[in-house]
């Protein structure tokens, strides 16, 4: 009887959990709508919480236009330079040919698939001029210095101190 009345009472509270869970994804996970910063409607479906702030930065996040050039060369900078400074310092010698290739791999795919197709075509005929330099730490740091300050003259842009402190002091993060 004992046995019964728990696998009956065990029955009950997963049935009632199952309702609970239905009728609160139903209404948590309804289409929201909001207006945007504009004035126009948007619909998006999301989890709101009444006693919880919605996530606006989600939406913040997907509502900012595309980087414009400016803002794209700064991150593709910030990137490289990370890349750069972080680069192994210590790699055995079949990874230091392995890391070289990597990196004249990544130059050249940046020079077919950036956005920017100006500056991918000008990157082309940067890296004519000035190959990729990767043997070490240090070449490929001070060669991706050499590298910006090429694309900063050609732009009008101040040019960066390529000493190892300035470079390891601006652009290296132990991540």
């Amino acid at each position: 009887m004992w046995l019964r009345l728990r696998s009956s009472i065990l029955l009950a509270l997963t049935a009632m959990f199952f309702l609970v869970f239905v009728v609160y994804q139903t209404i948590l996970l309804e289409a929201v709508e909001e207006s945007g910063a504009d004035g126009s409607a948007r619909r998006h479906s999301g989890v709101y919480l009444g006693f919880m702030p919605r996530a606006t930065k989600e939406l913040e996040y997907y509502d900012t236009p595309a980087p414009d050039r400016w803002q794209l060369g700064r991150a593709a900078w910030t990137l490289l330079h990370a890349i750069a400074t972080n680069y192994p310092e210590n790699a055995t010698e079949v990874k230091v040919g392995q890391y070289e290739r990597e990196a004249r791999n990544l130059m050249q795919s940046m020079s077919v698939l950036f956005p920017c197709h100006e500056c991918a075509e000008h990157l082309r005929a940067t890296l004519r001029e000035l190959p990729v330099k990767a043997k070490t730490k240090g070449e490929f740091r001070n060669w991706m210095c050499q590298l910006h300050n090429r694309v900063n003259d050609r732009i009008g842009r101040p040019l960066f101190a390529c000493g190892t402190a300035a470079l390891d002091k601006r652009w290296h993060h132990d991540y």
